[in-house]
């Protein structure tokens, strides 16, 4: 386990934490009813991670993934971003903090009203998150350079 702490590249100083405090005191109220299962502490542990509060690389390799598509897809380097079951949007912040125009669209609303509050704390507008149920997307044909699913087919 030391070996592989020490091989993690580590957090650029350019990438600060995302300001995520009262999104994660909601996060763990939302989770109170699953203290002592078995998968609580991996879970909460995620959204840490997903908000650079532990040293995890989230905003080093999300910066360097983006930056990467950009290059190789001739992109505007102001990318219009649509991520598909962001979830609670940790990474659709980060994406919008890192300059890129980034919108989290999924189908659990307790899950987006958590985005909401994030999305709120780092000064950024909480319409970046859609609520979908739908089989169709709810955006005209061109509107995102590129598409994301993180963890969304497993």
């Amino acid at each position: 386990m030391a070996i592989l702490q020490k091989s993690a590249p580590p957090i650029s100083d350019s990438i600060e934490p995302l300001k995520a405090e009262k999104f994660l005191e909601a996060v763990s109220k939302y989770m109170e009813p699953y203290k002592g299962k078995y998968n609580y502490h991996a879970i909460f542990q995620d959204h840490l991670q997903k908000t650079d509060h532990v040293d995890a690389g989230y905003g080093q390799w999300l910066q360097k993934l983006l930056e990467h598509l950009v290059k190789s897809y001739n992109l505007n380097k102001q990318a219009r971003i649509l991520d598909i079951g962001c979830g609670t949007g940790e990474l659709v912040v980060r994406m919008d903090t890192l300059g890129f125009e980034a919108t989290g669209m999924d189908l659990h609303e307790k899950h987006l009203e958590l985005a909401r509050i994030l999305a709120k704390e780092n000064n950024l507008s909480d319409t970046i998150f859609v609520l979908n149920k739908n089989k169709r997307l709810p955006f005209d044909d061109n509107s995102f350079d590129i598409v994301t699913m993180f963890s969304v087919l497993e």
